[in-house]
C-alpha cells in the first residue's frame, strides 16, 4: 500500500500499477481483506495498464479478477474476464495464459458445462507443461481429474490426481499438494477404496495447518459421506454441519451447494426426510443461482422423491 501512494504521488501510472497488482495478488490469498477492497485493487490495476499501453500487464488484472470473481460465486463474471485476458497479450507469459485457462475452467464447472471445462483443464495443462511451469501444471491436473470424478470417470480421475500429486513431490506448493489430495480422497471414497479415509485425514490435516477453509470444508465433507455410505448418518450429518459452518464463512456458493447435497444426504439416510428436503433445497437454489441447470433438475427430482416417500 505504501508503494503504490509513493508511486500515485510521484505520478508513476505503471509503478502504481504494478503496487496495485501485487497487493491484489496478496489480498486474495488472505482472508482478512473484504471482497470490494479486492476488487477495486485489480480493476484499477487494470485501468492503469490500460491508460499505459500494457496489454500484458492489464491482462493480468483482468485474469486476477476473473479469480476473484470466481472465488466469491460469479462465474459469469469470472468467465467475462477470463476471456477478455486470453484475447490480450499473454502469448509470453505462459503462467499467466495457464491460470487464466484454469480460471475458465473452474467458471465453466460451476455453471455445469463439464465439456468445456474439461477443454480448459486440459489447455492449461499443455500450455503449464510446454513451459516447465510444473505447479501450475500440477493444478491442472488436480482439477481435470476432480472433474472427472464429478462425472463418475474414477479410473481417469485417479490416474490424473496422481501424476498431480507426482509432480509436486519435487515443487514446493503444500497448498497444491493438499488440494490434490482431497481430490483424490473424494474419489477414493466413490471407488470404495479403504485407502479413502486415511487421504482425507491428512488432506483435511494439510488444510488446517494451512488454515485453507475451502479444504477444511471440502475433507469434511467427503468425509461425512464415508460415514454415510459405511452405514453412519448421525455422524455423517455432524459432518457434513461441521463442513457448512465453515464453508458458511466464505462465498463459495458452490461448494456451499455440494455440502447442502450431502447434508441432505445424509438425513435421509438418518430418516429424517423433512430436513433432508429442507438441505436438498438449499443446494437446489445455489445451483440456480450458478444457472447450473443439471444440478437444478437432479435436485428437484431428489426433492419429489421424497415428498412422495420414494426416495432412496
Amino acid at each position: 500500500a505504501l508503494a503504490r501512494r509513493c508511486c500515485e504521488a510521484a505520478g508513476d501510472v505503471l509503478g502504481e500499477a504494478v503496487a496495485l497488482l501485487g497487493t491484489g495478488l496478496l489480498w486474495s490469498n488472505g482472508p482478512d481483506v473484504g471482497e470490494q477492497e479486492q476488487l477495486a485493487a485489480a480493476g484499477r490495476a487494470a485501468e492503469l495498464f490500460a491508460a499505459h499501453g500494457e496489454p500484458l500487464g492489464r491482462a493480468s488484472a483482468v485474469g486476477l479478477l476473473g479469480y476473484l470473481h470466481q472465488s466469491y460465486g460469479r462465474p459469469a463474471e469470472a468467465l467475462r474476464c477470463a476471456d477478455e485476458a486470453l484475447g490480450a497479450s499473454t502469448v509470453d507469459h505462459p503462467h499467466l495464459t495457464a491460470t487464466v485457462w484454469l480460471t475458465r475452467g473452474f467458471a465453466l464447472n460451476a455453471q455445469g458445462r463439464y465439456d468445456e471445462a474439461e477443454v480448459a483443464y486440459l489447455r492449461a495443462r499443455r500450455v503449464a507443461a510446454d513451459h516447465g511451469v510444473r505447479g501450475t501444471e500440477a493444478m491442472a491436473l488436480r482439477a481435470v481429474g476432480s472433474l472427472y470424478g464429478r462425472l463418475g470417470r474414477l479410473d481417469e480421475a485417479s490416474r490424473h490426481l496422481r501424476r498431480a500429486l507426482d509432480l509436486l513431490r519435487d515443487v514446493d506448493h503444500a497448498s497444491a499438494r493438499a488440494a490434490a489430495l482431497l481430490s483424490l480422497g473424494v474419489v477414493q471414497v466413490d471407488q470404495g477404496d479403504p485407502r479413502a479415509r486415511s487421504t482425507l485425514e491428512e488432506a483435511l490435516a494439510a488444510c488446517r495447518r494451512l488454515g485453507v477453509g475451502y479444504g477444511q470444508a471440502r475433507a469434511l465433507n467427503a468425509l461425512g459421506d464415508l460415514h454415510r455410505r459405511e452405514g453412519r448418518p448421525d455422524l455423517a450429518v455432524a459432518t457434513c454441519a461441521e463442513a457448512l459452518r465453515i464453508a458458511d464463512g466464505f462465498g463459495d456458493p458452490l461448494l456451499r451447494a455440494w455440502i447442502h447435497r450431502s447434508l441432505g444426504d445424509a438425513h435421509h439416510a438418518r430418516g429424517d426426510r423433512a430436513a433432508a428436503v429442507e438441505a436438498w433445497s438449499a443446494a437446489r437454489d445455489l445451483h440456480a443461482r450458478l444457472a447450473n441447470q443439471g444440478e437444478v433438475e437432479a435436485l428437484a427430482a431428489l426433492i419429489a422423491s421424497a415428498g412422495t416417500g420414494t426416495g432412496g
